[in-house]
C-alpha cells in the first residue's frame, strides 16, 4: 500500500469534517445573529409537568400519549414581521400532531400508520399572522413508546426568511448528508463486492472488508427517514442494530486471519451470542436500548483490539496497511465512546458522532480493499507479462539456438521450405562440421568449448552477413542456405573461405589448445541433387563426411560417387582414424619433451596446412603436410633432456646430436606410415634452398616441396615461440626474418606465400 493512499483518505477526513463544522458553525452564526427575531422554546408543560421538551425515554408503563404545551405572548411575536415560521429540528417519537391556539398547523408523522426514523429531520411549519392572539399556546400530540423531545438545536420561531434558511442548513446536516453517505457506502461497497466476485479473485480477507462495509452501510438506515416501513418499528431496529453488531464480526473474522490472532476471533464470539441475547429478550424499544447499550461497550473492547493487533503488526513490519487499520479503528472507536456514555449518562441528549466514525472508518477499510485489489490487478499484469515474455522467451527457444544466436535446427526446415516454395529459389545447403571437437571439449573443457562455437558462429556470420541464413544444426554442426544468383561467390568459394578464415583465427586456435581447430564441409544443391530437402541436407551431410574421411579440413560438393566411395574407403578411413590418433599422441609426447616450445608440432601443422591451402596443393600433399608437421620432430625423442633443455649456446657436439634428429626420425616414422611425403617431412624439414641444411645438403627444388613448407613454418613459429636460450621475437620480425632468408634458407615462393598470408590477417 502507497503512503499517497493515505494521504489522501486523510484529506477526505478533513474536508468532510471541515464541510460539517463549518455547516454548524454557520447555523449557529445564524441564530446568534438573528436573536433578536427567533423564539426560542424552551419552557413546556408535558402531561402536567414542567419540562423543557430535551431528548428523554418515557416510561411506557405510565402513558405512550403525552401533551407537550408552551405558551407564547404576543409581545413576543412582535419580534417577528408578518407570518411566523415553525422549526423543529429532530424531534423523537412516532407521531406528532402541532397546534397553534387550538389550530392544527401540521403533523410529523401519521397517527394511522406507523412511520420510522422520523427524529432524524428537520420539519418546518407555517404560523398565520391572523392566528396570533395576546396569550399563545403551541401544542404537541405525541406518541411514543421510546423517547420524546427535541435534539441538542431547540424548537424556534422566526420569520419565514431566517427560518427558512436555517431549515435547510439543518435538512442537509441532519437529514440530506446520512442519506449521501449512505448511497456512496453502499455503492462503493456493493462495487468492490462485485469486483472480487466478477474477477473471481480468491482472497477471503480481502473479500470480507468491503462485506464488512456493506453490512454496517445498511445500518445508516437507522438515520434516514422511512415513511412505510414493511416491519414494526421494534423488529426493524432489532434488524438494523443486528446489522450494526454483525459488520465489526465480519470484521474480526477477517482481521484474526490477516494476523492470526485468536484474541480478536474470541471477542467477536462473545459479541455474537450478545446479539442473539438482544434479539431474544428485548421486547420493547426501552429493552432494545438497555442491551445495545451494553453491547456497545463489547463493541467498543473489539475495537480496541484491532487497534492494538495492527499496531503491533505495524511496529515490526511498518506495511502502511497495518497503520491505517489502526486509524480507522481509532476514528471509529473515539465517536464510539461518546455516544456509548451520551447513551449511558445523557439518554442519548449529546449530538451523535458514531454515523462520522462509521463512515471514516468505512472509507479507510474500503480504500485499503481497493489498493489491494489494485496492487494485486498489477501483480496478476505483471505475472501475465511475465507469462508472455516467457512465452516470447520460449517461442524464441524453439527456432533460436541460446549459445550462438543463430536460428537451430527446428526452423531451418521452415526456412529452407520458405525460400523454396515461397521465394521459388534455387540454393546451395552448406553443411558445416567442426573436426574433432569432442577431443577439443573433453581437452578444454565445455565452457572453452562453447567459446569456441560461439566465436565460429560470429566468423560466419561476418562472411556471410546474413543471419537469417545461417543455422546452428546440431552440437558442432551449422547449415546455410545460400543464394548466389546476385553473382557474389559460389558455395564452394564461400565454404572455402569460411574454412580457411577458421585456420588462420589466433583467437579460436588458442582455445582449441593444442588440438588444430578445423572445419570439414559439404555442399548439396537444390533442386538439383533433390527437390526434397531433407535428402538435400542429407546428401550436403554425406558430402561432409566424405571430408572428414579425407583427412579432414576441406570442402567436398556432393556427387553420386561419393557414396560409393564411402562405403569402398571405410576401412582405410579406420586404419587413417587409428593413424591420426597415433600421430598426435606422438606430437604430443614430442612436445611434452621441450617445455620452451608447447604446442610446437601442433602450431607448426597449422601453419603448414596454411600455406598448403593458399598454394593449392593437392589433397593427398595436404594430408601429409598435416601429418608431417604433427611428427616432424619425433627424432628429438631419442635426444637426452640435458641437451635439449640446455641454458645457452650448445657445443659443436650437443649441435651435432640435436642435427641427426630428422634422421633418427625418419627412421622412426618409416616404419610407422606407408607415406613418402610424411617421411619426407620429417627428414627434409632442416633442408636449406641454398644447399647448407642436413641431414642430406639437398638443393633447391631437390627439397620435397611439403618439407619447404614445414620448413618455413617451423622457423616462424620457433622465432615466435621463447626458447631456453632467448626471449620470443615480435611477429613482425619473425616475418621479416623470413623475407630476408628467402632463397637462401626458404623457398621464396612459399615464404612470399606465407608472408602475405599473415600480413593479411
Amino acid at each position: 500500500m502507497k503512503k499517497k493512499f493515505f494521504n489522501v483518505y486523510i484529506l477526505i477526513i478533513i474536508i468532510v469534517f471541515s464541510i460539517i463544522l463549518s455547516s454548524l458553525s454557520y447555523v449557529k452564526y445564524l441564530i446568534k445573529e438573528n436573536g433578536d427575531n427567533i423564539i426560542f422554546l424552551e419552557n413546556f408543560i408535558i402531561n402536567n409537568e414542567k419540562n423543557d421538551f430535551s431528548e428523554q425515554k418515557v416510561d411506557i408503563e405510565k402513558s405512550k400519549y403525552f401533551k407537550c404545551e408552551t405558551t407564547i405572548s404576543k409581545e413576543m411575536f412582535n419580534k417577528i414581521d408578518g407570518d411566523a415560521l415553525l422549526i423543529v429540528p429532530r424531534i423523537r417519537g412516532t407521531w406528532h400532531k402541532i397546534y397553534f391556539n387550538d389550530n392544527l398547523i401540521g403533523m410529523i408523522g401519521d397517527d394511522k400508520y406507523e412511520r420510522v426514523n422520523l427524529w432524524n429531520n428537520v420539519y418546518k411549519f407555517a404560523i398565520s399572522e391572523e392566528l396570533i392572539e395576546d396569550e399563545n399556546s403551541l401544542v404537541f400530540y405525541t406518541y411514543s413508546e421510546y423517547k420524546i423531545g427535541h435534539g441538542n438545536i431547540p424548537i424556534f420561531i422566526s420569520d419565514t426568511c431566517i427560518g427558512t434558511k436555517i431549515f435547510y442548513l439543518l435538512k442537509t446536516i441532519y437529514s440530506n448528508l446520512y442519506i449521501f453517505f449512505l448511497s456512496i457506502l453502499l455503492a462503493m461497497s456493493a462495487m468492490e463486492i462485485m469486483l472480487f466476485i466478477i474477477t473471481k479473485i480468491n482472497n477471503k480477507i480481502m473479500f470480507l472488508f468491503p462485506v464488512s462495509v456493506f453490512i454496517i452501510s445498511i445500518y445508516l438506515v437507522d438515520y434516514i427517514v422511512i415513511p412505510h416501513p414493511f416491519l414494526s418499528d421494534l423488529l426493524f431496529k432489532k434488524i438494523l442494530l443486528s446489522l450494526l453488531y454483525i459488520s465489526p464480526i465480519v470484521m474480526s473474522i477477517a482481521l484474526s486471519k490477516l494476523y492470526k490472532s485468536k484474541i480478536i476471533l474470541n471477542i467477536a464470539k462473545i459479541m455474537g451470542v450478545c446479539i442473539l441475547i438482544m434479539i431474544v429478550l428485548s421486547k420493547n424499544r426501552i429493552e432494545l436500548s438497555f442491551y445495545s447499550t451494553r453491547i456497545n461497550l463489547l463493541l467498543l473492547i473489539t475495537v480496541m483490539s484491532w487497534i492494538y493487533v495492527s499496531c503491533r503488526n505495524y511496529r515490526l513490519y511498518k506495511n502502511p496497511q497495518d497503520y491505517m487499520i489502526c486509524f480507522s479503528g481509532i476514528l471509529l472507536l473515539g465517536p464510539s465512546i461518546h455516544d456509548t456514555f451520551s447513551l449511558l449518562f445523557f439518554d442519548g441528549g449529546l449530538m451523535r458522532l458514531g454515523v462520522y466514525g462509521i463512515v471514516f472508518y468505512s472509507v479507510a477499510i474500503l480504500l485499503i480493499t481497493l489498493i489491494n485489489y489494485i496492487e494485486f490487478q498489477n501483480l496478476i499484469y505483471s505475472e501475465k507479462k511475465i507469462i508472455e515474455l516467457e512465452k516470447d522467451r520460449l517461442k524464441k527457444a524453439l527456432i533460436f539456438d541460446e549459445l550462438t544466436g543463430l536460428y537451430n535446427h527446428t526452423h531451418f526446415y521452415e526456412a529452407f521450405s520458405n525460400r523454396i516454395k515461397v521465394k521459388n529459389e534455387s540454393v546451395d545447403i552448406i553443411f558445416i562440421d567442426i573436426d574433432k571437437f569432442r577431443p577439443i571439449n573433453d581437452l578444454v573443457g565445455y565452457e572453452i568449448g562453447d567459446k569456441i562455437i560461439k566465436g565460429i558462429a560470429d566468423e560466419i556470420l561476418s562472411i556471410i552477413d546474413d543471419k537469417e541464413a545461417v543455422f546452428r544444426f546440431g552440437g558442432e554442426e551449422f547449415a546455410i542456405i545460400y543464394n548466389n544468383a546476385n553473382g557474389e561467390l559460389t558455395s564452394s568459394a564461400l565454404a572455402e573461405k569460411i574454412r580457411r578464415k577458421i585456420i588462420v583465427d589466433e583467437e579460436l586456435q588458442n582455445l582449441s589448445g593444442y588440438l588444430p581447430l578445423t572445419l570439414s564441409i559439404g555442399i548439396a544443391k537444390y533442386p538439383k541433387d533433390s527437390v526434397d530437402p531433407k535428402l538435400v541436407v542429407s546428401k550436403a551431410e554425406k558430402a561432409m563426411i566424405f571430408a572428414k574421411s579425407n583427412g579432414r579440413n576441406r570442402v567436398y560438393v556432393y556427387d553420386p560417387d561419393i557414396e560409393l566411395k564411402l562405403e569402398s574407403d571405410s576401412q582405410i578411413n579406420y586404419k587413417n582414424q587409428v593413424l591420426i590418433k597415433s600421430i598426435y599422441n606422438l606430437a604430443s609426447a614430442v612436445d611434452l619433451k621441450d617445455t620452451y616450445t608447447g604446442y610446437h608440432s601442433v602450431e607448426v601443422s597449422r601453419f603448414a596446412m596454411i600455406i598448403a591451402d593458399e598454394l593449392k596443393l593437392s589433397e593427398k600433399q595436404k594430408y601429409a603436410i598435416r601429418l608431417g608437421g604433427l611428427i616432424h620432430d619425433i627424432g628429438k625423442l631419442s635426444i637426452s633432456d640435458t641437451i635439449i633443455r640446455k641454458e645457452g649456446k650448445l657445443t659443436e657436439e650437443e649441435y651435432s646430436i640435436i642435427k641427426e634428429h630428422p634422421k633418427t626420425g625418419s627412421d622412426i616414422v618409416c616404419k610407422i606410415v606407408d607415406n613418402n611425403d610424411i617421411v619426407s617431412c620429417v627428414r627434409s624439414h632442416h633442408e636449406r634452398w641454398d644447399g647448407t641444411g642436413y641431414p642430406d645438403g639437398l638443393k633447391g627444388e631437390e627439397i620435397p616441396i611439403v618439407a619447404r613448407i614445414i620448413c618455413v613454418a617451423d622457423a616462424y613459429h620457433a622465432m615466435i615461440s621463447k626458447r631456453s636460450y632467448r626471449e620470443e621475437m615480435d611477429k613482425e620480425i619473425a616475418l621479416l626474418e623470413l623475407e630476408n632468408n628467402r632463397g637462401t634458407q626458404f623457398d621464396s615462393k612459399i615464404a612470399d606465400a606465407f608472408i602475405g598470408i599473415m600480413k593479411g590477417q
